[in-house]
């Protein structure tokens, strides 16, 4: 999900909470059908910043993470925010990494939609490149590694979620 950071935001739209300039809560209002004021965690930094935090983890079993209305904190219990479900989004981010402070991150990518979407729909079934047996992340126009800096592919199908969990490695979706 992204903040525009070009855009002049008005005292009223957006409220600096943190002295950290690496991590900020904010409050943001966001204008869909409706406006709804909610406090999340922002990355201002990563790949020109912008990115809200809508969910933490530390299992690869996705379904049993809880999800409340609360904001997800960069190092609190893991859960997913569900106040976020109608906001429309265009880029998003998935970051694993094995230490809970991030210094050991093994895969950070960064996934640009075609099409902005609600946060809700972002799983996709029989379209946009995924099939009709699992659902995934399809119609992306590309991803990019933040960890190298560069755009690994502009024909991206479907990253499929719920099936693929390797038992050995502990990891997978």
């Amino acid at each position: 999900m992204i903040y525009d950071n070009d855009r002049d935001h008005g005292d009223n739209e957006l409220d600096h909470e943190g002295g950290n300039d690496d991590l900020m809560v904010l409050t943001i209002i966001l204008q869909i059908c409706f406006i709804l004021s909610l406090k999340v965690f922002c990355d201002m930094t990563t790949d020109g910043g912008g990115f809200i935090l809508v969910g933490r983890k530390n299992t690869s079993v996705t379904w049993t993470v809880p999800s409340n209305n609360k904001p997800v904190e960069p190092f609190g219990d893991p859960h997913w925010t569900s106040s976020l479900g109608n906001t429309p989004i265009i880029d998003f981010r998935v970051q694993v990494a094995t230490q809970e402070n991030f210094k050991a991150t093994k895969a950070h990518w960064y996934y640009r939609l075609r099409k902005p979407r609600a946060l809700k729909n972002l799983m996709i079934i029989n379209k946009g490149g995924c099939g009709k047996t699992s659902p995934g992340i399809g119609d992306v126009q590309f991803v990019k590694d933040l960890m190298t800096d560069n755009i690994v592919t502009t024909k991206f199908r479907c990253s499929k979620f719920g099936m693929a969990h390797n038992a050995k490695t502990k990891f997978g979706w």
